[in-house]
């Protein structure tokens, strides 16, 4: 007789459980749960980072090396008449005459550009577009 008391108590113990719906576990999934979230990179606006080069800094860009969000800007400021700005991936036509160029990198990716004249002497640089959106920035 022991074992059907124990048994009825497990069993009548167990039905107001089943009879609470999904509260006893937890709540009940959302629309607002089952929705995707927006990722953190579609909040923000656009930046714009500023590469120099030529002058005081020689044959170097500064910074040579970016990280930006899909819809960021490079801002390339220096003499291209000196230094003319290639894009290694034709994103761009050669920049040989001003001071300054900017470009929107909308798509990831890794695009590299260089010097015409003094590329082959180091003075070239790389945009890295997404891929790190997890990551913490290093150059911003």
């Amino acid at each position: 007789m022991g074992k059907r008391l124990v048994m009825w108590i497990a069993v009548l113990s167990v039905i107001p459980l089943i009879f609470s719906g999904p509260d006893w576990y937890g709540s009940a999934p959302t629309a607002e749960h089952t929705q995707p979230q927006p990722l953190a990179s579609s909040l923000r606006t656009s930046q714009t980072t500023t590469i120099e080069f030529g002058g005081l800094l020689g044959f170097h860009y500064s910074p040579n090396n970016v990280r930006l969000s899909p819809g960021d800007t490079v801002k390339w400021q220096g003499d291209f008449t000196m230094h003319p700005l290639v894009s290694d991936e034709s994103l761009w036509p050669m920049v040989d005459t001003g001071t300054e160029f900017t470009f929107t990198f909308n798509s990831p990716g890794i695009y590299h550009f260089h010097c015409f004249f003094h590329g082959s002497f180091g003075m070239n640089g790389t945009v890295t577009v997404g891929f790190f959106e997890y990551l913490p920035l290093v150059h911003r």
